[in-house]
């Protein structure tokens, strides 16, 4: 029989699901960056208007439950800022230096 997330938690047999999450993103992300594939697609996103603003896009996800990102259509709110907001998450820093 299973045990629930908690009770295995409890019994010490797990860590949270968060810790594994984010182990598991981090260590896809890590991998990820060591592509040419990756390196492509960061030149493509630094392009994108919301990269100048990343640093106050973050600034506010640290300090707010809820905030509101507008811009023009094609300027990476729906893309990028979930994209630097599961690097925060994971602990991985970005890598063209923020």
């Amino acid at each position: 029989m299973l045990k629930s997330d908690s009770e295995a938690f409890a019994s010490g047999h797990i860590t949270t699901s968060r810790d594994c999450t984010v182990s598991r993103l981090k260590s896809l992300i890590e991998q990820r960056r060591r592509s040419v594939t990756y390196r492509r697609m960061l030149s493509e996103r630094e392009r994108l208007p919301v990269h100048q603003h990343r640093k106050e896009v973050l600034d506010a996800f640290r300090c707010h439950n809820v905030f509101i990102v507008a811009g023009e259509t094609g300027s990476g709110k729906s893309t990028q800022v979930p994209q630097l907001i599961l690097e925060v998450r994971a602990g991985v820093s970005y890598v063209g230096g923020l």
